[in-house]
């Protein structure tokens, strides 16, 4: 796909999947026809490119799941979940290492110096820490939907610093297995300039009470692969670049009710081309990259359809230029397709990433936002078993 779409897909996408506030749209309406249930073409027999680099091992953080919607929501359970116990024990049975832990803190912390976070709060991420260190996971305390910082950088940084200020030096003695993520997807104006400045600035303070502990950042533009390259980070060996993969957008995110109409085609399969040739919604005829993106769909063989390999072996040969320029360790933080597609193509997706990076050695955690990309039951310890197949068979 030609950098001039993908960067077209990514703006118009992303903006709505991870900086989201308040209630989402109501969905697009289905194609007409809806296309095929399942694919009909292997994913797994197309040649996958070698490797030319590798990610150095991040011990403890090598397979994950996030448990997303809970502590990231405005207020915990606003979004469908609330964190129990089962979350840490199934997660550990299943073999997994670690968990992703995203958290709002700026829901949660007062407007001016010295932005006090709430105890009550802090008390439900000790406790979630707490679960994860007594089952043997690794945890990572992830900085999530802090929207205002950026819409406002300017406004917010000093906001942010001190929030930072005070997680870190409450977890200053924790174990080497607590990790923190400065802040989940930096967009919009929170620029890549303005992003490596604030980002260095977090990083001395974190590094005032935490001179060892791991440091995951997140590239520009929803944690594009393509901005890697642009992260500026000081000399650390414990800093970690992070980036997400929800390409093919069109198919991860196929009428997703937050979206905007353009992507209220369902029926997408991965990988393409479909039996029959898909209609698409009235609303993506009309978004140029949306009706390019249908016609290779539509069209294109296995080797090259953009709902397909490439585009997922394209990304990682971003990633792995990055880690040959940097010598930097990498981290996949999100991934997943929602269940507006069916169960072979989800299973296809979300298997054949998870591969690529465990090809490169760069540890993953899967998006599990306890509902559209929903793997794990934390109430009754039931796993959607074909994404548990594509996770861990």
């Amino acid at each position: 796909m030609p950098r001039s779409s993908l960067s077209a897909l990514l703006s118009l996408s992303l903006l709505a999947l991870a900086c989201r506030a308040g209630a989402p749209p109501a969905a697009a309406p289905a194609a007409t026809p809806p296309g095929p249930v399942a694919p009909v073409h292997d994913p797994f027999t197309v040649p996958r490119p070698a490797v030319k680099a590798r990610s150095a091992p991040l011990p403890g953080f090598t397979r994950g799941l996030n448990l997303g919607n809970g502590l990231d929501a405005p207020r915990e359970g606003d979004w469908g979940v609330v964190l129990v116990e089962g979350h840490f024990e199934h997660v550990a049975e299943a073999g997994l290492d670690h968990v992703r832990l995203p958290v709002r803190f700026s829901a949660h912390a007062g407007a001016t110096a010295p932005y006090t976070v709430d105890e009550a709060f802090f008390q439900r991420v000790d406790w979630a820490i707490d679960q994860a260190t007594a089952r043997g996971l690794s945890i990572i305390v992830d900085m999530h939907h802090y929207a205002e910082l950026t819409e406002q950088p300017d406004a917010h940084a000093q906001r942010f610093l001190g929030l930072w200020r005070q997680i870190a030096a409450r977890y200053a003695t924790r174990p080497p297995t607590v990790a923190f993520e400065l802040l989940n997807e930096p967009c919009k104006a929170l620029d890549p300039g303005r992003w490596n400045a604030l980002a260095k600035q977090a990083i001395a303070v974190v590094r005032e009470s935490n001179p060892d502990r791991i440091v995951i950042v997140d590239s520009y533009f929803w944690s594009a692969s393509d901005y890697l390259a642009r992260l500026e980070l000081p000399d650390d060996p414990n800093l970690v670049a992070s980036f997400h993969m929800y390409q093919p957008i069109l198919f991860t995110h196929q009428g997703a009710p937050w979206m905007e109409p353009e992507y209220g085609t369902v029926g997408v399969v991965f990988p393409g081309p479909p039996a029959t040739p898909i209609v698409p919604v009235p609303a993506a005829e009309r978004v140029g990259w949306v009706k390019q993106w249908f016609d290779g769909y539509n069209t294109a063989p296995l080797e090259s359809n953009p709902s397909g390999p490439s585009t997922v072996f394209a990304h990682f040969a971003t990633v792995e230029s990055y880690l040959m320029a940097s010598g930097r360790r990498v981290y996949l933080g999100e991934f997943a397709a929602l269940d507006k597609a069916d169960p072979k193509s989800r299973h296809n997706f979300v298997r054949l990433v998870r591969e690529e990076a465990e090809r490169r050695g760069i540890g993953w955690a899967y998006w599990d936002d306890g509902g559209m990309n929903r793997v794990l039951d934390a109430r009754t310890g039931q796993w959607v078993d074909f994404l548990r197949a594509a996770l861990l068979d």
